[in-house]
């Protein structure tokens, strides 16, 4: 349901903008929020859940957040910097959600069945499928098709958010089960190295960067992320004007 809830409304956004009437460069520059956002603000997220220990908590405030900012994108028809910011809002809440949801599933699993963590995952992609197809028929079926979408996507969040409060192990549960090691004036933490102090930027930077495997990584990501920001702005806007007729999308 996290993924219905997703799925219904941002991979139709760009249509959404291009159905309030902004221009192609109006566009351009709203969708180009969420990455900037989302490179800004993940880090945070992540780093306050990992040090404070509450996953749970970050992860469905930030997802309720984001959710009741993206609901308010509808209302803001006709006002450009209205509309920016409610994207930055929902931006800036949503960056970590699915990254959160992920580490919170994967250190709840036994060890024997964490290999099959991408069958799990699957599920979710198979919501997200199933609701952005649905969607896309939806708003060019009918007039008032993007008034449906978000509704759908308000409906959908709602019952995510149940299941994370009756789903998600408790935070106090993750904390009494940590694990801390001692270790040469560091320690370990569900597997995280910690210093002593509290990690500082400085020190994790210079952890990351000096791994020539996660830099690897970092590239790929950040190549792959380039050509995903190009298919995000335009892609279903440029499929809409070839294929006129309704469903064909």
């Amino acid at each position: 349901f996290y993924r219905i809830s997703t799925g219904s409304i941002i991979p139709i956004m760009s249509l959404y903008m291009q159905h309030a009437g902004w221009s192609s460069d109006q566009i351009g520059k709203l969708q180009s929020i969420r990455p900037i956002m989302t490179m800004l603000s993940a880090p945070m997220w992540g780093g306050l859940a990992d040090r404070t220990g509450r996953k749970r908590l970050v992860l469905m405030t930030t997802f309720v957040t984001s959710a009741i900012f993206r609901l308010f994108v509808r209302f803001t028809e006709g006002n450009f910097v209205l509309l920016a910011t409610a994207l930055c809002a929902t931006s800036f809440f949503y960056s970590a959600t699915t990254s959160l949801l992920d580490s919170i599933v994967v250190s709840t699993l036994p060890e024997n069945e964490k290999r099959n963590f991408g069958k799990l995952r699957l599920w979710g992609e198979i919501g997200n499928g199933v609701s952005s197809s649905t969607m896309m028929y939806v708003v060019n079926k009918f007039d008032h098709g993007f008034d449906y979408a978000f509704l759908i996507h308000g409906i959908s969040s709602v019952v995510a958010l149940a299941f994370m409060v009756f789903c998600v192990p408790d935070d106090c549960a993750n904390q009494s089960t940590a694990k801390e090691v001692s270790t040469n004036g560091t320690h370990l933490r569900n597997n995280t190295l910690i210093f002593r102090n509290g990690t500082t930027w400085k020190e994790g930077a210079r952890m990351i960067f000096g791994n020539s495997q996660i830099l690897t990584l970092f590239s790929m990501v950040a190549v792959t992320g380039y050509s995903l920001g190009f298919l995000e702005n335009f892609c279903y806007i440029n499929l809409r004007q070839i294929y006129t007729k309704h469903g064909q999308m």
